[in-house]
C-alpha cells in the first residue's frame, strides 16, 4: 500500500521559507507525499475528486 498523500495550502513565501511554518531545514516542495498548493482555488479543485489525498 502506497503512502497517502497529505495536501498544503500556503503561500508562496512559506514555500520558499518554511521557517515561517516552523519547519526549519524542511524542502516542502521535495516531500513526494505532500501536495503543495499556492492557491486555495486550486487545491479545492484538485482535491475535489482526490480520493486518495
Amino acid at each position: 500500500m502506497s503512502m497517502p498523500l497529505v495536501a498544503l495550502c500556503a503561500d508562496e513565501e512559506c514555500f520558499r521559507h518554511p521557517e515561517l511554518l516552523g519547519l526549519d531545514g524542511e524542502n516542502l516542495l521535495a516531500q513526494q507525499w505532500l501536495m503543495p498548493f499556492t492557491s486555495a482555488e486550486a487545491a479545492r479543485a484538485a482535491l475535489r475528486d482526490a480520493a486518495s489525498v
